[in-house]
């Protein structure tokens, strides 16, 4: 049965249908052929959404973030330990791929591009993250795929985007914060730029990404000549800078704030409490709010000395000061409390204890628990989404190297026992990764 025969989910059928209250895309199968996190990230949110998402690596390339075979950094690793099958227990790959499937195809092989055009012919989508002309250089470009399931559209997030001179460029988060200018504004005064750290970029273009892959398949429902679209990670991200970009267009200069300030509130930063490494955050956005503030603290001084933001900016090392001094003495979470009372935005600056301990997360069930039969049983953070009064959650733990090839090849393919066992014996088909 090809795509184009295929019962579709009525949602996007038919604009005036009610999306199913919990998952609306249930009906949608996704190729996911992506690595690392913004790809895999992407393919996550469709599977939370209702989607059949089949993760699809090479027995001779496995997805990055499973990391090396034989183990790599404790941290990633349950208790620090690798255990037999280490690719199977990093953290980083089992909180990206949850809800999905997973096969494991040498797709180098005659065989194996067989197999994963078989798999198109019953799909809707694939969702591609390697570098453009990646899957052309298969054999697999998109007019051979078309050939296959006339339907079937195909998702790319290259970094720089398919055309152009960056577009051979290996993009990875930190590199395209550098790119994307983002990394311009970030730093400590001395005018060395830096990075964030947890590589921002990827889950802003994996969010980007699955809404390119939702709204390409109800485009291509109302129009059946749209084959491909494109999501270039580095473009994604120019909305985080504006300012620097409309400078740069109007050829003006543009300097960063020092670390924590803002053009539009002053005072802007982090204030140390009471405890070991505690901070809160503080915004004052308006004169009015900085009156809040003095009264809170109890300083009609400061409120009269510092009454505008002109002053306050000028002065903000004492300013700084001031604020610290009452901060200090109290819990980052008191002070948040106080300020939020009277209307000015703060809150803690919240370490990962923190946030897994938050009454307001496990009330709601973002915190999601697995029983992963390499990893053991953890909990995993789910995703913001809420359809009706339900928080949508995965239906299974992240997979196993290869731990649905019976499933999805024999199964939904329809490949008989003997030609899989033949598959199995030529590493067409593997459920193990090799060196």
């Amino acid at each position: 049965m090809t795509a184009s025969n295929r019962s579709m989910p009525k949602q996007f059928v038919s604009a005036g249908h009610a999306p199913s209250p919990r998952k609306p895309l249930t009906g949608l199968r996704i190729v996911d052929i992506t690595t690392a996190w913004a790809g895999p990230m992407a393919g996550r949110v469709l599977s939370y959404l209702g989607a059949d998402v089949v993760h699809v690596e090479a027995p001779q390339r496995i997805d990055s973030w499973r990391g090396p075979l034989n183990g790599g950094d404790h941290r990633r690793y349950p208790d620090g330990e690798y255990g037999a099958r280490p690719y199977n227990r990093s953290c980083m790959f089992n909180t990206q791929n949850q809800g999905k499937r997973a096969v494991g195809i040498d797709l180098k092989q005659p065989g194996g591009v067989a197999l994963l055009k078989k798999l198109i012919r019953v799909s809707d989508a694939v969702l591609v993250n390697f570098t453009p002309g990646a899957l052309a250089r298969m054999g697999l470009g998109t007019d051979v795929l078309r050939l296959e399931n006339p339907n079937i559209v195909v998702i790319e997030m290259p970094g720089f985007g398919s055309e152009g001179p960056m577009s051979a460029q290996v993009a990875l988060g930190p590199t395209m914060e550098g790119a994307s200018g983002m990394a311009y504004f970030v730093g400590y005064g001395d005018g060395r730029p830096y990075v964030t750290g947890p590589a921002y970029l990827d889950p802003i273009g994996a969010f980007n990404g699955a809404a390119t892959v939702v709204t390409t398949l109800m485009a291509q429902r109302r129009d059946h000549a749209i084959e491909r679209a494109e999501l270039p990670q580095c473009e994604a991200a120019m909305h985080w800078i504006g300012e620097l970009l409309l400078a740069g267009i109007a050829g003006q200069s543009h300097t960063p704030d020092t670390p924590n300030a803002s053009q539009h509130a002053e005072p802007h930063g982090a204030y140390q409490c009471a405890g070991d490494d505690q901070w809160v955050t503080i915004s004052i956005e308006s004169d009015l709010q900085w009156d809040r503030l003095c009264q809170a603290m109890g300083n009609s001084d400061a409120a009269g000395k510092f009454h505008n933001a002109i002053t306050r900016r000028r002065k903000r090392a004492e300013v700084t000061e001031i604020i610290s001094a009452w901060t200090r003495r109290l819990d980052k979470h008191q002070v948040a409390a106080i300020l939020q009372e009277t209307g000015i935005p703060a809150a803690p600056v919240c370490s990962g204890e923190d946030v897994a301990n938050r009454e307001d997360l496990q009330d709601a069930g973002f915190f999601q628990e697995f029983e992963h039969p390499d990893a053991g049983k953890h909990l995993y953070q789910g995703l913001p989404f809420r359809i009706g009064d339900s928080l949508l959650k995965a239906d299974r733990p992240a997979p196993v190297f290869g731990q649905h090839n019976e499933e999805v090849i024999k199964d939904l393919l329809g490949v008989s026992d003997s030609c899989y066992d033949d598959l199995v014996d030529a590493r067409v088909v593997a459920s193990t990764p090799e060196a």
